[in-house]
C-alpha cells in the first residue's frame, strides 16, 4: 500500500511517496520516496531530474486532488451524498431481468452504438440526431447498432452504479417520499470510496487522489456513452419503444472530493420496477404496510458483493448474475436449476467470445471454472440459503463442453432460505 506524505525540511515542504511492505521477518516496515517540491499552491508537486519510471513520473506530475474527508462532502446539503453499497442490486422482477445487460429480451435491456449518446438528443423517450426535428427511426436505429466492442463493456461496473442509484432512492422512499416527488436526478458519491470500491485505488488506502485516478474514473464512465437504453412502454395503448442514454458523467468536485453523475435510463429503470412491483387488492388499490407504505414484491437480490467489480473475467461475473438470478426467482418452490445453453444464450458478452474464439473449449473451462469459484467467494449464497449445493470448480462433470452445451444442466438444491436479511425490498 501506498500514499503521499507531505514533509518540511530547512522550510522547503517535499512530498514523499511512502510505500509499506514487510521484511523476510514478517515486520511491517515503510519506504520513503522524494518525489519533488510541492508548490505554493499546496498541491501541484515540482518534480527533481530525477525520474526513475514512467509510473512515478506520471503520478508525480499531476496534482494531488486536495484531501477532503467523508464527512466535510456530506455536509453539502445541496448535493447530498449517496454511500457505495456492499451488496449489488441485482434485478429480480419478471421482465427486467436483463435490464443490466446486451441480451434484449423482456421490458428492459441495452444496445451498443457505432455513434456516442452524447451525440445524440433525447425527449420524453425519443431520439433525435442533435439539430433535427424528427425522431430517429427504427430503420436508423438498426444502422446505429453494433456487436463490435460489447465484450468489452464493463457491465459489473455499470451495475454497480445502477446499485448506488437505487440505495438512494430505497432510502427516500423509506422517508416517506413518493417517487413523483423525487426530482433529484443527480447522484454524487465520495470519490475516494468510489475509487477503492471500483479498484483504482488500493482497498484501505486513505487520503487524496492524484487527478490520474480522477481520470480513470471519468475514463470508465465515458466507456458507457456508446450504449443506449431501451424500454417498452405503452403510448395511447400501443406498445412502443424508449429509448435513454445509459451513463453521463457529471463532474467532479475538488472542493468536496466528490463525483456526480446521472443516468436517465438506470433511474427510469428504478422507477418502473417500484411501480411495477407494487401490490395490489382487488379493486386494484396498492396494498399498504403498517407505516403506511405501498407492499412490493421481491424485486432485487443484493446476494452480490460489490467487491465482484474488480473481477477480470467479465463473463464469469454475468454468469453470476444470471444464476443468482434463477436461484432468488424460485426461491422455496422448488429447485433452481438452468440449462449450460441458457446462460450462454443470456450471456452476451460470453456468446460474442465464444464465436470468436479459436478455443471454445478452453474458453468455456475458464469461464465457468470461475464462475463456481466466484459464486462461493462473491456472493452471500452459503449464508443466505440453508445446505445449498453449488458445483465444485475441479469437478470436470460441472464444466460444459460446445458440445454439451443443450443436455448440461445446472442445480442448486437447497432447504430453504434462512431468512430476509438479505434480500432487500
Amino acid at each position: 500500500m501506498s500514499f503521499i506524505i507531505h514533509r518540511k525540511i530547512n522550510g522547503i515542504m517535499y512530498a514523499y511517496e511512502v510505500t509499506s511492505y514487510r521484511d523476510e521477518n514478517g515486520k511491517k516496515k515503510a519506504h520513503h520516496k522524494c518525489l519533488g517540491r510541492v508548490a505554493e499552491d499546496g498541491q501541484t508537486i515540482i518534480m527533481g531530474k530525477k525520474k526513475t519510471s514512467e509510473e512515478n513520473e506520471t503520478k508525480s506530475t499531476s496534482a494531488i486532488v486536495p484531501y477532503r474527508t467523508k464527512a466535510e462532502a456530506e455536509a453539502d446539503k445541496e448535493k447530498p451524498l449517496t454511500p457505495c453499497p456492499a451488496q449489488l442490486a441485482t434485478p429480480t422482477l419478471s421482465g427486467y431481468e436483463h435490464s443490466l445487460s446486451f441480451h434484449q429480451e423482456g421490458n428492459a435491456y441495452m444496445k451498443h452504438l457505432k455513434i456516442r449518446t452524447d451525440g445524440l438528443t433525447f425527449e420524453n423517450g425519443e431520439m433525435f440526431f442533435k439539430g433535427t426535428l424528427e425522431p430517429i427511426s427504427t430503420i436508423e436505429l438498426k444502422d446505429m447498432q453494433t456487436k463490435e466492442g460489447v465484450e468489452e463493456i464493463d457491465i459489473p461496473l455499470l451495475s454497480f452504479y445502477y446499485s448506488v442509484i437505487l440505495s438512494k432512492y430505497q432510502e427516500r422512499l423509506q422517508k416517506g417520499e413518493s417517487l413523483g416527488e423525487i426530482t433529484s436526478q443527480l447522484t454524487t458519491v465520495y470519490a475516494p470510496e468510489l475509487a477503492r470500491t471500483i479498484g483504482i485505488i488500493p482497498t484501505g488506502e486513505d487520503g487524496g487522489l492524484h487527478r490520474a485516478d480522477i481520470h480513470k474514473i471519468m475514463e470508465k464512465m465515458s466507456d458507457f456513452h456508446n450504449i443506449l437504453g431501451i424500454m417498452h412502454v405503452k403510448r395511447n395503448g400501443r406498445p412502443q419503444e424508449s429509448y435513454f442514454p445509459v451513463l453521463n458523467f457529471e463532474g467532479y468536485d475538488a472542493e468536496k472530493n466528490t463525483i456526480s453523475f446521472y443516468s436517465p435510463y438506470l433511474i427510469y429503470v428504478v422507477r418502473k420496477i417500484f411501480d411495477e412491483a407494487r401490490e395490489l387488492d382487488k379493486k386494484g388499490n396498492p396494498k399498504l404496510n403498517r407505516k403506511r407504505f405501498p407492499r412490493l414484491t421481491p424485486h432485487h437480490s443484493f446476494l452480490i458483493k460489490s467487491t465482484i467489480v474488480k473481477e477480470r473475467n467479465k463473463a464469469a461475473v454475468d454468469n453470476v448474475r444470471i444464476i443468482v438470478q434463477v436461484i432468488e426467482q424460485t426461491g422455496n418452490f422448488g429447485t433452481p436449476h438452468i440449462k449450460a445453453s441458457t446462460i450462454v444464450e443470456r450471456n452476451e458478452i460470453l456468446k460474442l467470445r465464444l464465436s470468436k474464439s479459436t478455443n471454445p473449449l478452453q474458453l468455456l473451462s475458464r469461464v465457468f471454472k470461475r464462475t463456481w469459484q466466484l459464486l462461493r467467494e462473491q456472493t452471500n449464497l452459503l449464508e443466505a440459503y440453508e445446505d445449498i449445493k453449488l458445483p465444485d470448480p475441479e469437478d470436470i462433470c460441472f464444466i460444459p463442453t460446445p458440445s454439451n452445451l443443450d443436455k448440461l444442466v445446472f442445480e442448486f438444491p437447497h432447504k430453504g432460505k434462512k431468512g430476509r436479511k438479505s434480500m432487500q425490498k
